[in-house]
């Protein structure tokens, strides 16, 4: 009897763990509202802080004319159920549909998709120039030369992305602010030079800005953001958050192109429908709605230059904000692009190809080496699917590397295992994946209005594979750790300047350092290299790549 006891109170203390874990926002609709009247426990952290108007969370959840609130289960699930279809659809290829006319799954997906990862870390190591000139040949054809003079085209965005990394609000204890100087009440450098702080106040208060207003909220389609003020150099700076939560990661994945109709144009012959990343559309709403007043009565007449970045979903919605206040509002339309300027870390594809090339006047899209959030597209989707279903496949068939037997699985896991060794023969060439990746990207449109792109002018950091490859295998011989862990995630020593649909931005870069490349670490480090070098090529010694495209000033 007693056994049972404790696992009836192990069984509670599980279910009461879970439910204080589950979000407030998502708890009112689980249970019936009286009963959580009953229990009604002080307000949570993550609840945003009420309005004066008594509106709390569903004011600002709903927040803004003819914006969904994305609270609600329904909704969300609607959302969701909206983007599962319209991948479904356009991800769809001619091998999916079977004699009956039958939409199937085509055998072997995963397992080629394992194949073209080991490839390419074998062309990565044994022919890495192959990609270099990919990105020498792409930046020609996009009319795209790369940057020579980095500081003039970078210039400031290091601070600036400190300020964008600042949004998470996640401070150790003194934390030290990277690249930036915290001043005494003189001017000077104070003490070591360095900025150190334990909030965002703190931090602010350090390079000599003012924090204006914080806003800290977790809901879906909402974003929190800060806004603050330097007054010496009359510019205003507002932050937006990325994604580091349940309700951001919900933001992130209603990823339906929607149609929004602006109230004017944003820029010179800009479209006034546009077609946009619905949730990301969702939060940029709301913030636009929350700014208009302040920037509209306060900053503008009072000579304030405006700033608004982000890193992630941050910049995401940065990049939206701007366009829709510069749509709405009329103070904006005759001033210069400066007047309000988009600097986005990351930005996820957020605008059709019109908008998106359109707002390059006042918008700037960073984008560090593979970073795979900037290329999440469904229409990068849609040419891996192709290189995978028509390249790949066909190949591991032919080959009897198709795991649909003992016999066929074993020589396919051989071929894994088998795939760094250098006299083995290529399961393809690197000129045959080309080929593939050319003819995939032929196949889907650019102008498709479901396909979403990164905004504005896009700097893309690189790194080339040639000097990664050989600075590896340097650190291997040497036995210094930190030339080891240096060699093992490298910053950028390159910068190309592309148009939001450049084809170095249409398929996703398999690299195992995607992912980690997105990270704010990553981009902090790029930057600051690219910065302190001054190299505007990724052989970081001042002279292009060879067969590299002409270079551009700033």
């Amino acid at each position: 009897m007693a056994s049972w006891f404790l696992w009836i109170a192990l069984a509670v203390f599980v279910a009461r763990e879970l439910w204080r874990n589950i979000p407030p926002w998502m708890q009112r609709q689980l249970v019936p509202a009286r009963i959580l009247r009953r229990s009604a426990a002080p307000a949570s952290e993550t609840d945003p802080p009420q309005q004066s108007s008594g509106g709390g969370d569903s004011a600002r959840a709903q927040g803004g004319r003819g914006v969904a609130d994305m609270t609600s289960l329904a909704t969300l699930a609607g959302k969701l159920s909206s983007l599962f279809n319209l991948a479904t659809e356009k991800l769809r290829l001619e091998c999916d549909v079977g004699e009956d006319g039958e939409a199937k799954e085509p055998k072997g997906m995963d397992a080629a998709f394992l194949i073209l990862m080991r490839l390419l870390r074998r062309i990565k190591k044994e022919a890495p120039q192959t990609r270099d000139d990919e990105f020498c040949e792409g930046a020609e054809e996009d009319k795209v030369a790369e940057v020579r003079d980095v500081h003039e085209a970078l210039e400031g965005m290091d601070k600036l992305f400190e300020l964008a990394d600042w949004a998470y609000d996640e401070w150790p204890e003194e934390h030290e602010v990277e690249g930036l100087e915290r001043k005494d009440g003189t001017g000077e450098p104070a003490d070591d030079g360095k900025c150190r702080a334990t909030c965002l106040r703190d931090a602010l208060r350090g390079i000599d800005m003012d924090l204006l207003r914080h806003e800290k909220i977790a809901l879906p389609g909402c974003v929190a953001h800060y806004v603050a003020l330097d007054q010496k150099q009359k510019l205003a700076i507002v932050a937006v958050k990325g994604t580091s939560s349940l309700e951001d990661l919900l933001t992130d994945c209603c990823g339906v192109a929607v149609t929004e109709i602006l109230p004017g144009p944003f820029a010179p012959s800009s479209p006034t429908e546009i077609r946009c990343h619905d949730g990301i559309l969702t939060a940029s709403k709301r913030l636009a709605s929350d700014l208009t007043a302040l920037v509209e009565d306060l900053l503008l007449p009072a000579g304030f230059k405006v700033v608004i970045t982000g890193h992630s979903l941050g910049a995401g919605v940065a990049a939206l904000v701007g366009i829709l206040l510069r749509a709405s509002l009329p103070a904006l339309e005759k001033s210069p692009p400066d007047a309000l300027k988009v600097v986005a870390f990351a930005s996820p594809p957020i605008l059709d190809h019109a908008a998106a090339e359109a707002c390059r006047d006042f918008c700037t899209t960073v984008v560090n080496q593979a970073d795979v959030i900037p290329r999440s597209s469904l229409a990068n989707l849609a040419v891996l699917r192709s290189v995978l279903a028509h390249a790949v496949r066909p190949r591991m068939v032919e080959r009897g590397l198709m795991p649909e037997d003992f016999g066929s699985a074993g020589a396919f896991l051989q071929h894994l295992v088998d795939g760094d060794d250098k006299e083995k023969e290529w399961f393809m060439t690197p000129e045959e994946i080309r080929t593939a990746i050319a003819e995939a990207l032929a196949k889907v449109p650019i102008e498709d209005p479901e396909h979403l792109y990164v905004p504005g002018t896009v700097f893309l950091l690189y790194n080339s594979w040639a000097k990664e490859t050989a600075d590896a295998e340097a650190a291997e011989a040497s036995s210094d750790g930190k030339e080891k862990i240096e060699a093992a995630d490298p910053p950028a020593h390159g910068v190309l300047r592309l148009s939001p649909a450049a084809r170095l931005l249409r398929c996703v870069e398999l690299d195992l350092r995607m992912v980690l490349d997105h990270l704010s670490t990553a981009y902090r480090s790029s930057l600051r290299e690219l910065l302190r070098g001054g190299a505007g090529c990724a052989t970081g010694e001042g002279d292009p790549l060879p067969g590299s495209a002409p270079a551009l000033d700033g």
